[in-house]
């Protein structure tokens, strides 16, 4: 279990660097008079979360290890990109399904889109 926690903590530090990245350096989203990405935050699962939740799968007779990490457990990171207008949504969506569909990023879930204004 330890090196499973291990591989998780160490991949998860490259996968924010490699996203935090991603959005400050694409010139799709930057290539304009202003920036379309608003602020970035980021949700990674807590290791000592993460531990229970192995030792739950276990339970279970579920065996986590590095190979089948990503495939027992979808819920390890989580990213909100805000941008101010909602015509910005569709060109971020599009960078991010171009990093999906390449296979650099896998969604464990469905994206959701979030709006103040409920009538849209």
């Amino acid at each position: 279990m330890n090196t499973v926690i291990e591989f998780y903590q160490h991949g998860q530090t490259q996968f924010l660097i490699q996203v935090k990245t991603f959005f400050e350096l694409n010139t799709a989203l930057h290539n304009i008079s202003f920036p379309i990405v608003h602020s970035i935050k980021v949700r990674l699962k807590d290791p000592e979360h993460f531990r229970y939740k192995l030792k739950r799968k276990s339970e279970k007779r579920i065996t986590v290890t590095e190979n089948s990490l990503f495939c027992e457990v979808t819920d390890l990171a989580g990213v909100r990109v805000l941008h101010l207008y909602q015509d910005q949504f569709e060109m971020i969506h599009t960078e991010i399904m171009r990093k999906v569909d390449s296979g650099d990023w896998v969604l464990g879930e469905e994206m959701k889109a979030y709006t103040w204004d409920t009538e849209t």
